[in-house]
């Protein structure tokens, strides 16, 4: 989808992230690259985060369901958020915009420790 100016205070619009390794059929079902992998994650633009008070590593909710986790990044345009979907959420679940809160649930066991970008705002998660 085209990125948004400026999404609502209430959704966000939505793209989808995806790993070199995992993201597909074929590399998702290899023992050495499920070891590797990491678990859902929500990229947000910093003015995003902070308006929405979500910091990086943080469990967040997906329109009051799903649960992922917090990745803040440089890159990302304020009014829409990147969703990586890992094994745990299913992409057909979701619109093309979507509200972003902070979630006490459990986003998982990996994290984003493994995760590699090139535009993250905090280093040091």
């Amino acid at each position: 989808p085209a990125l948004s100016d400026a999404g609502s205070a209430e959704q966000l619009t939505l793209s989808w992230a995806f790993q070199i390794f995992g993201s597909d059929e074929l590399s998702a079902r290899s023992t050495a690259i499920q070891a590797r992998m990491t678990d859902a994650y929500v990229g947000l633009s910093p003015a995003d985060a902070e308006r929405l008070g979500i910091k990086q590593g943080q469990p967040v909710s997906i329109d009051g369901a799903a649960t992922a986790i917090a990745c803040v990044r440089e890159q990302v345009a304020a009014g829409n958020c990147i969703v990586y979907c890992g094994e745990q959420l299913n992409p057909n679940d979701f619109g093309s915009a979507v509200a972003i809160a902070k979630s006490d649930s459990s986003a998982g066991e990996r994290g984003i420790t493994g995760l590699i970008v090139s535009d993250l705002l905090e280093e040091s998660y």
